[in-house]
């Protein structure tokens, strides 16, 4: 994981076009990590959530 950050990073480095797709990318997977991780400690919250997830855009 930490090896491909590392070549993730260098690729960023080597072209500034694609530098903002690239991190937006990191950092979409990084929340969706974070946000799995969040919904396995505490699935009873997220049920009651759900209901008002669909006004979200």
């Amino acid at each position: 994981m930490i090896l491909v950050l590392i070549l993730l990073l260098s690729l960023l480095l080597l072209d500034l076009q694609i530098h903002s797709r690239l991190l937006y990318l990191l950092h979409l997977i990084f929340h969706y990590l974070k946000y799995n991780q969040v919904l396995l400690q505490i699935p009873q919250h997220f049920l009651l959530l759900k209901p008002y997830t669909q006004f979200l855009p």
